[in-house]
C-alpha cells in the first residue's frame, strides 16, 4: 500500500474532531450540471467563476439564496430548478452512497472533454461519503482492468477535506478541470485518473474590484514513464465583471532527469508549463446564453505554444435545453512537437494526459441536449489534424437515462479507418447506483 493511501487512512481517522467547516463540490464529472450553472451565470445570476473545478456547494448556496424564481423566465426557471435538486440533495445527504459497474471494449471509449468516462475496459467501484459540519470525505475503493497488476485495486476518487471560513484544505484523489474549454483544458484537462494530492484553495464571492477571487495550490504525485513525477500546480481565477472571466495556471514537475535532445541527464531542465484564459459571456436573443473563450499554453519543456479558441450558446427548446460549443485548439506550427524531439510529456498520469492539448490541430463541434424526463445526450465530432500523421476524424457520443433505482450512461466512439486507435468503433455502457 502507498504512503498516501496510508496517510489518507491516518489522517481520516486521526482528523475528525478538528473544529472546521468544509463542504462537498460540485465535481469535474456532469457537463449537464456545469451546463446549468453556466447558463444562470451568463444570465448574471452567479458571481463566481466556473472554469475552475471542482467548486464548493457552499458558495453557490448563498447566491442561490437570493434569487427569486417568481422573477424568471422559462428558461433560467429550468436551469435553476435542475442546480437547485442538485443542491437539496446535498444538504439532504441524498445518494452519499453509491456503486458502480462499467465495461467497453475499449479503455478510451467515452472520453468526450468535461466529464469524460473511465479509462479502462471493466471496472467495479464503491463509495460511502460523510458530510458534517466539521469536515467532508469520501471513501472509495474499486477494482479494474489494468496493464499494470498494481493498478486493479485503487482508491480514486476518495478525498478527505477540511475548511475554516473562505479555506479548503483537502487529501486525495479529485479530479479537476482548470480551464473554460468544453472538451479541452491546457490547466487540467483530467477526465478519470485522478492524480493523488494535497490541495489549499481559497474561494472569496465578494472580494471588492477583483469580483470573485479563486487561488488554489497543490502537490500531486503522478505515475508516469518518467523521473519528474511531482506535481506542483497553482491557479488563480477571478471574475471582476458578470461577463468576465479570467484564470491563470502554472504546473511545475519536479524530480525528474528527463531531458531533451543535445542536454546532459543533469543539465537543470525548465518543465513548466503556463496558461492564461478569458470568457466573455452575454445573453442571447430568446432567453439564451453564451460566451466566447479563449486559452492559451507555454510548454517550458519543449517551448511549444498551444491555444484554444471556443464558442458556445445555450437555449431553451420548448421543454428541452441544447448548448452548442465550437472548439478550435492548435500548437504552434513554427514550433517543435513533443513527438519530434522524442521526448516524453512530463503531463501524464497512469498512461493518460492531465493537459488536454495535442501537436497540430482539432477541431471540435458538437453539444449537450437535456431532456425533461431527465435522459441526457452529448455527441461531438472531432477532426484531427496531428502534427506528425494523417488527418482523420472521431465521433464520441453519450446518452445517459435514469434506469433500475440508477443512471445508465452509454458510450460510443467511433474513427475512421487511418486513426491511431485500435477499434474504429467501440462502446460501452456504465451504471450507477446510489443508495438514499
Amino acid at each position: 500500500m502507498s504512503r498516501l493511501v496510508v496517510s489518507f487512512l491516518v489522517l481520516s481517522c486521526g482528523l475528525c474532531s478538528l473544529a472546521a467547516s468544509a463542504s462537498p463540490w460540485v465535481e469535474a464529472d456532469d457537463p449537464f450540471l456545469r451546463s446549468d450553472l453556466q447558463y444562470l451565470a451568463d444570465r448574471g445570476f452567479i458571481r463566481l467563476p466556473l472554469n475552475t473545478f471542482p467548486v464548493r456547494w457552499s458558495l453557490l448556496a448563498d447566491q442561490f439564496s437570493r434569487l427569486d424564481p417568481a422573477t424568471l423566465n422559462s428558461a433560467e426557471q429550468s436551469a435553476y430548478r435542475h442546480v437547485q435538486y442538485r443542491l437539496d440533495s446535498e444538504r439532504l445527504g441524498r445518494g452519499r452512497s453509491h456503486l458502480t459497474l462499467s465495461w467497453a471494449n475499449d479503455a478510451d471509449v467515452g472520453q468526450n472533454g468535461f466529464g469524460g468516462s473511465e479509462h479502462t475496459e471493466y471496472g467495479i467501484r464503491a463509495s460511502h461519503e460523510i458530510m458534517e459540519n466539521q469536515f467532508a470525505m469520501r471513501v472509495s475503493s474499486g477494482y479494474r482492468q489494468a496493464v499494470d497488476s498494481s493498478d486493479h485495486w485503487h482508491f480514486e476518487d476518495s478525498y478527505l477535506a477540511f475548511g475554516a471560513r473562505d479555506f479548503t484544505l483537502s487529501l486525495g484523489w479529485l479530479s479537476r478541470w482548470w480551464g473554460p474549454g468544453w472538451q479541452q483544458a491546457f490547466g487540467f484537462g483530467q477526465q478519470a485518473v485522478s492524480v493523488p494530492g494535497l490541495s489549499l484553495s481559497y474561494q472569496h464571492p465578494t472580494a471588492g474590484w477583483l469580483g470573485s477571487l479563486w487561488a488554489e495550490t497543490l502537490v500531486g504525485k503522478q505515475d508516469n514513464q518518467v523521473d519528474a513525477d511531482y506535481l506542483w500546480a497553482s491557479r488563480v481565477a477571478l471574475r471582476p465583471r458578470s461577463w468576465l472571466q479570467l484564470g491563470s495556471s502554472y504546473k511545475q514537475w519536479l524530480g525528474g532527469t528527463d531531458t531533451l535532445p543535445g542536454q546532459s541527464a543533469t543539465s537543470e531542465q525548465s518543465n513548466g508549463m503556463w496558461t492564461l484564459d478569458m470568457r466573455l459571456s452575454a445573453p442571447l436573443p430568446w432567453a439564451g446564453a453564451g460566451g466566447l473563450y479563449g486559452e492559451y499554453g507555454h510548454d517550458r519543456q519543449t517551448s511549444v505554444d498551444y491555444q484554444l479558441m471556443g464558442l458556445d450558446a445555450r437555449w431553451l427548446l420548448g421543454r428541452e435545453s441544447l448548448r452548442l460549443v465550437a472548439e478550435v485548439q492548435e500548437s504552434d506550427p513554427e514550433s517543435t512537437s513533443n513527438a519530434d524531439l522524442g521526448v516524453q510529456p512530463l503531463w501524464q498520469h497512469k498512461g493518460n494526459a492531465i493537459v488536454d492539448a495535442v501537436d497540430g490541430k482539432r477541431v471540435s463541434l458538437g453539444g449537450y441536449l437535456q431532456l425533461h424526463n431527465d435522459h441526457t445526450l452529448s455527441a461531438f465530432v472531432h477532426q484531427n489534424s496531428p502534427a506528425t500523421a494523417e488527418r482523420y476524424q472521431t465521433l464520441v457520443a453519450q446518452y445517459r437515462l435514469p434506469v433500475f433505482a440508477g443512471r445508465v450512461t452509454g458510450n460510443l466512439t467511433g474513427s475512421e479507418d487511418n486513426a491511431p486507435t485500435a477499434d474504429r468503433l467501440s462502446g460501452g455502457v456504465v451504471y450507477e447506483y446510489r443508495f438514499n
